[in-house]
Formats: C-alpha cells, structure tokens, sequence
C-alpha cells in the first residue's frame, strides 16, 4: 500500500509518495510565489497555491507509474497561521494572508489590551502579531467589506480540503493552535477570543483529529492530481506538527530542529509547562493528548537564500541543474572551506521583522570587511542560526525540556557542513533522517493512519520513522562554545544601543 504526504511550506509544495513501513518512494516540489506589496505585507494567490499542490503530486505520482493503482489516502501538512477568505463554495475572495505577514500590530496592540495575560493563559501563545487571530481583526477594521461578506476565513488546511472534496471545511487543532482562537487544553474554539472579534465559530473550520477520515478526493481532484479515483481523504496537520511525527518527536526528550524558510526547535511533552518564556509557544500536538513546545526562528535559510539573490548575477555556478539550487550547492561547498568561526565574522539572523513585540535584535553581520567573501559570510550565516537554535535550546532546558535525542531536518539538513556546525555548537550528537523532508513524511503517516496502514497514529510513527547519518561534536565544539559567548554578548551590546564589537 502506498500513500501520499503533501507538506504545503511557506515557498513551495513538496509530495511525497510513501510505503507503509517509511521508505520514500518518489518526491517532488513545486515553487510558488509571495507578493510583497508593502512592508510587512506578505500575502499568497490562492489559486496558485492550489495549481503548485496539484502539480507536485501530478509529478509525485507520475514518478512511481503504474503503480499508482496502491495509492489508497492523502494527507496534508500545511504552513500554519495564514489565513484565506471565502465564499460558500470554498472560493478565495482575497489574496491568503500569509502567517509570515506582520501588517497588524496596531490591531494586536487593541487585542492586548482587550485580553491582556487571558490570550497566553488560553492559547498557549505568546503576544504578537504573528498569529491569525491579529490578521483577523485587520480584515474586520480595515477590509469591511470583506470581513462581511467572507462565508468563513480558512487556514490553509481547510481551503485545500475544500479544494479536494470534503464538503465542509475543516481544520484541526494542530494548526488551530497557531492561529490564537484555540483553547489549547479543550481543543475547541475559544468563545472568549472569538468574542473579542465579534466572530462566530461557524465562520472557521469544523475541528477534526489528525488522521481521521474526511472521505473521498473528488473526481475534479482526482483529475487535475493524477490520483486514483477512491482516493481517501484524511485530516492533516500543521507543518510542525507533522515534521515532529516525521522526526519520531512523540516522547519527552526527543527534540527536533527543522530548518527551512524559517527554522523552529520542537519538542513534545505530555504536559503544559507552567511558563515557557518569550518567543516560546505551547501548541497542540498531533497527538492527543500532548504538547508541542516550539522556539522559532523567524528567518533561517531565507537568509542563506537573501545571500543567494544578491550574488546570483555577480558568479556563475559549478553545479548541475537549476541556477538556484545549483548555486545553493556551490555556496554550501564554499562555507566548508572556511574554518570555524567564519574568519571574525558573527551574524544575527533576525533577518525578517520582529515577531515578539519589545524584541529589539535585528539580523546584523558584524566585522564584515573588504576581505570577506560570500563563501566567509555563509559559514557565518550557518554559525548564526545555530548560535540562536543553542539559545532556544537553553530556553526549553529552563521550562524542563531537556534534551535527550536532537534531530535535524527541513532542507538545511541537507548540508553535511551545516549538520557539523550544528553538533560542534551544540556540544550534543545530531541525527538526520533518511527523508530530510520530516513534514511530508509526518503527513504520510497521518494517511497511513487514515487508510487503516497501522491501528493507531503513535504505531505508525513506530513503524514509518526512520533515522539518517549522526554527527558527533568535532575538536571544534569548544571554538564554538567561546564564539557562542561573544554572540550573545553582541546581540545584547545592540539591544543596550553600546553597539560593542565581536572579538
């Protein structure tokens, strides 16, 4: 038996077609596009979205030819936070506002003040702008036509259900979780936030479990996908939730760093810390009835992709394929050949506006010179996302995260180099995983479970996880615990405005 797992990321679409027991057998991804249109906009094309969905699992599927007929379920790992109007019949009647996207803060600055410590107290979340629940009150006070003529708004889980058949929309607690609107320990829609916005529950998604069937695909999808007619249809997850089910993530202990666009660091328990800090979110796991304690990163390899687009034209590339991913892998190649510690360089990622409100670090590239090269300045980047991955880390061993088993995944774990940096700044093994893409196999799984694979959703983790090369601290870890040092003191020299220098 086959299923199919479709992580839909903040950039692009990737399918994978997956047997019972783990094993991968084709993947594909598809790009899309964000619209930038005013600072601290970000928003998606719907329709585009959909069309990249179609087209990854059209090639996924085309890949594994006749074999397709074993194919017997779809699941969906999705960004979480963005939110998409709609008419009744499902229809976008906007462009998707994208979780990325920071436009309302003069609307969370109201929200706050209405709920005050009940939203972190509810939610598990912590004050931003960041989540759905903000974006919401923006289109109420500042688009009123379509905040009054929007059947319901959706998460991206609930618009592409729609899209693939299911009559109703719906989402689950997983990605609800991140919007704000949940109460995390009834996992059901929060009266009390909902009232703040004058919003009706039957606006939003139905809740469903992970893994439980929503039916049948539609023949429109079955045509436009390539997918068996009969095809079922199963509830999915948030992107995170669905890549710590990839990365085995389901016990206390087992923590996993996954880098891609953004980068997050997550760890489930079975339960709510009674703090967990700045910038640390609780959110609902796949899982019932555990919690996922995740540290974000607002930009990880965006930045590496920033450092792309700027060279781009300015260096040809050695590698095959496209000009993009041949220039990723000539970048990562040059980082190797610099030595630790970048050649004095320190970078503060914060590349991607401020998620937590007073948080005033911003990405900084600090003893840059004439006589650095890109090669020195994405070693540095790599160094950088690892120092603030060791911060969070620091944050969850507070809140009674230890960490006993640390995984790396998302395309950055792609990187032999990266994957080094990571365990020498750490001090701790890290392991990746035989498919580095953990969200579309945490979807598979959710699928399997759904198409009656494996009895239970913890068992078909058990069987379908499966681990990569492990990577022990080098000579170097002790380079990096200095450097580790002079970055913290850096970024705080920045926030106190002294602006001291590293070194």
């Amino acid at each position: 038996m086959l299923v199919v797992g479709v992580d839909v990321g903040s950039t692009a679409v990737k399918a994978a077609v997956v047997q019972g027991d783990g094993r991968v057998q084709a993947l594909e991804a598809v790009e899309y596009t964000s619209f930038s249109t005013r600072p601290g906009w970000i928003e998606q094309d719907p329709e585009e979205l959909w069309r990249a969905v179609c087209a990854a699992i059209a090639a996924a599927v085309r890949a594994i030819g006749k074999r397709k007929t074993d194919i017997r379920a779809l699941a969906l790992s999705v960004q979480r936070g963005t939110v998409i109007p709609v008419d009744p019949a499902g229809r976008a009647i906007y462009r998707a506002v994208s979780w990325q996207d920071l436009r309302a803060n003069a609307e969370w600055t109201w929200l706050g003040r209405q709920l005050g410590e009940r939203f972190e107290r509810i939610t598990g979340l912590y004050p931003s702008a960041f989540w759905t629940l903000s974006k919401l009150a923006w289109l109420a006070r500042r688009e009123p036509v379509v905040w009054r003529t929007a059947h319901q708004f959706l998460l991206v889980h609930g618009y592409l259900t729609r899209r693939f058949g299911a009559g109703a929309a719906v989402e689950d607690p997983t990605n609800a979780s991140f919007s704000g609107l949940l109460d995390l320990m009834t996992r059901q829609w929060s009266d009390p936030i909902l009232a703040v916005l004058g919003l009706e529950a039957g606006r939003l998604g139905a809740l469903r479990a992970p893994g439980s069937v929503l039916g049948e695909i539609s023949h429109a999808a079955a045509s436009s996908t390539g997918l068996p007619p009969g095809t079922l249809l199963v509830c999915g997850a948030g992107d995170q939730q669905a890549a710590a089910l990839g990365a085995g993530a389901v016990a206390p202990g087992s923590v996993v760093v996954s880098i891609g666009t953004a980068g997050v660091v997550l760890a489930c328990t079975p339960h709510r810390p009674a703090g967990t800090g700045a910038a640390i979110a609780c959110l609902a796991h796949a899982i019932d009835p555990l919690f996922q304690i995740e540290g974000m990163l607002g930009s990880a390899g965006s930045v590496l992709r920033w450092l792309a687009s700027l060279t781009k034209s300015a260096t040809g590339f050695r590698y095959g394929g496209s000009i993009e991913r041949g220039l990723y892998l000539q970048i990562d190649a040059e980082a190797a050949s610099v030595p630790p510690g970048s050649e004095g360089l320190l970078v503060i990622p914060h590349f991607s506006a401020a998620q937590v409100p007073g948080d005033a670090r911003a990405g900084v590239i600090a003893g840059l010179s004439l006589s650095h090269g890109r090669a020195a300045i994405a070693r540095a980047i790599m160094e950088g996302i690892a120092f603030e991955v060791r911060r969070i880390l620091q944050a969850l061993a507070h809140v009674g995260l230890p960490v006993r088993n640390l995984i790396l995944c998302g395309g950055a774990a792609q990187s032999a180099v990266w994957n080094q940096i990571h365990a020498d700044v750490y001090g701790h093994p890290v392991t990746t995983l035989a498919c580095t893409h953990a969200a579309a196999v945490g979807a598979a799984m959710l699928a399997a479970t759904g198409a009656g694979c494996h009895e239970a959703l913890p068992v078909a983790v058990r069987h379908m996880f499966q681990l990569g090369a492990t990577f022990e601290p080098g000579p170097h870890a002790p380079l990096y615990d200095d450097l580790f040092r002079r970055y913290e003191q850096l970024g705080l020299s920045l926030a106190s405005g002294t602006g001291a220098r590293p070194g």
